[in-house]
């Protein structure tokens, strides 16, 4: 059966034995390989991971910190780590330059897809709840990156250069960019307290085992949050209806307390990331990649969506409060 070096190498470094049929790519963020690996041992995951630069790396090192602190705690299901002798991360050459691979054992389930069950957004605000309860220091606001101006302006400038479909709407959205890093600005001079935690609780990083138990994956983002934030995010996104937000929130708070503060201007910590939203961009002036593809595709959407989804955002502390206490 046909392996790539990497991936064999991959492998080989976790010492999860051979493969006894062809590996499996699993769908997942362009930007990274996952395979589902069999062997006589059993069953994993193997992500590799682009080429990263070195504070990348050190987000991905710590982001495993977390994870080996959530698991060792038991306070939420999540895929079991595989470690090489040399832990967690291995490295391997690739064309390309250096890559960073991880291990995991395989996870039988289902993908999550909503609308969900009642209880399964109960256990999704509850393990969230758990994460945040950790109360593990993740500095304050002041460390929020900036806005890169400059990156949007040159990916307006390529999208226009080649012509590409939505590159008027791209720079149509310049205002609205002025004024989420103007916001971003506030927001990292008030130095409000983060904390570690997953930094992606969406659905899309969960899945529902055989048991019918929710369990969370994709831990390599994690790292600070605003958690008020978090807290609106994964209720909004888990939740389909008012009354699975409230019954988000009250398991939230059954473990973790009080319910943390959010506000419009907190929203932009998360609005105002677009980095998504550019790598696509990036991809498409860079790759040729034009209508038809993933990333051509991902971009319009992201463009043409995001005035509504910073007005969404930034009316959702409002609605939380009402929903809570109506």
């Amino acid at each position: 059966m046909h392996v790539s070096a990497e991936l064999a190498a991959a492998i080989r470094a976790f010492e999860i034995g051979l493969p006894d049929r062809p590996p499996i790519p699993v769908g997942q963020a362009w930007s990274n390989e996952v395979w589902q690996i069999r062997t006589v041992e059993g069953a994993y995951a193997i992500k590799l991971f682009p080429p990263l630069s070195a504070p990348r790396r050190q987000e991905l090192e710590a982001g495993q910190r977390f994870e080996k602190l959530v698991l060792e705690a038991g306070i939420v299901p999540l895929p079991r780590p595989v470690a090489s002798p040399a832990g967690w991360l291995v490295e391997v050459r690739s064309r390309t330059g250096l890559r960073l691979a991880r291990c995991h054992e395989w996870m039988h389930g289902v993908a999550t897809a909503t609308p969900l069950g009642d209880e399964v957004v109960a256990a999704a605000g509850r393990y969230l709840g758990s994460l945040h309860a950790l109360k593990q220091p993740g500095g304050d606001s002041s460390q929020l990156a900036t806005l890169d101006r400059a990156r949007w302006d040159r990916a307006v400038q390529l999208a226009r250069a080649q012509d590409l479909g939505w590159a008027e709407g791209l720079a149509d959205l310049a205002p609205l960019v002025d004024d989420l890093a103007v916001d971003l600005d506030v927001l990292r001079d008030q130095r409000r307290p983060m904390l570690i935690s997953h930094r992606d609780y969406d659905p899309k990083n969960s899945l529902i085992d055989t048991s019918g138990r929710l369990v969370i994956t994709d831990w390599d983002y994690a790292g600070p949050v605003l958690p008020g934030v978090e807290l609106i995010v994964g209720a909004a996104s888990f939740a389909t209806t008012d009354r699975q937000v409230v019954a988000f929130v009250e398991s939230y708070c059954a473990v973790a307390g009080d319910l943390p503060h959010a506000d419009p201007l907190a929203m932009t910590a998360e609005v105002s990331d677009l980095d998504w939203l550019l790598r696509n961009v990036d991809a498409c002036v860079r790759g040729d990649l034009g209508p038809g593809s993933a990333q051509y595709t991902t971009a319009e959407s992201l463009i043409s969506s995001l005035p509504h989804d910073v007005a969404i955002a930034h009316s959702w502390p409002r609605r939380l409060a009402d929903l809570v206490t109506s």
